[in-house]
């Protein structure tokens, strides 16, 4: 369990990932096919800048901000990279002053959460991932290096190890009875088991 500094500081460190490899792309890289099989890069930005601007002004526990994200969506597509990267930079200084004010009890809110009912630190915990996650697609086609390592990168991997029980029951479908190991090399290092 991560605390809501925790939370934050690994927030802020995936969004300062994805601004530097975002302003560093040429406009060629711009258009390169991410590892999203529906997205470009371009597309990939779209999308994390997208639910970030949902999320301001969003209230713990209050109505799902989720159904702001097509019409946010297909405003941002607009943009050219530039004023991609310069939105962007607005969405997340707005971010960090709002969750600059939060509180622990703001941060333990039960609502609605991307992986179901969960708490406000929950959601952010996923932003986190997601943000960390979306970097890598970015960045794997395009071949260019990043760190792998740190808290962020321990907090997507306990999305991941968290999830892995529907992933392999539900997503895989494995059989009753049936295991699976998985060995996490490099950085960050990690055996993950799961039996159906």
């Amino acid at each position: 369990m991560y605390s809501r500094i925790e939370i934050i500081a690994n927030l802020h460190t995936t969004w300062a990932a994805l601004d530097s490899v975002l302003a560093s792309l040429d406009s060629q890289q711009w258009r390169t096919q991410s590892l999203c099989p529906a997205w470009t890069v371009q597309g990939v930005a779209v999308h994390a800048a997208s639910i970030e601007q949902a999320l301001i002004g969003w209230k713990p526990g209050s109505e799902s901000p989720f159904s702001a994200i097509g019409a946010i969506h297909a405003e941002l597509a607009e943009l050219a990279p530039e004023a991609l990267v310069e939105r962007f930079r607005s969405i997340v200084s707005q971010r960090q002053g709002e969750l600059g004010e939060m509180t622990d009890d703001d941060f333990a809110t039960p609502g609605v959460t991307p992986v179901g009912p969960g708490t406000y630190a929950r959601f952010m915990s996923v932003r986190v991932f997601d943000n960390w996650v979306h970097e890598r697609d970015i960045r794997v086609p395009l071949g260019l290096a990043g760190d792998d390592s740190g808290s962020a990168a321990e907090m997507s991997l306990d999305e991941v190890h968290n999830s892995l029980g529907f992933i392999v029951g539900k997503k895989i479908g494995l059989s009753d009875g049936k295991g699976l190991a998985i060995e996490v090399t490099g950085p960050i290092r990690r055996r993950m088991y799961v039996k159906v």
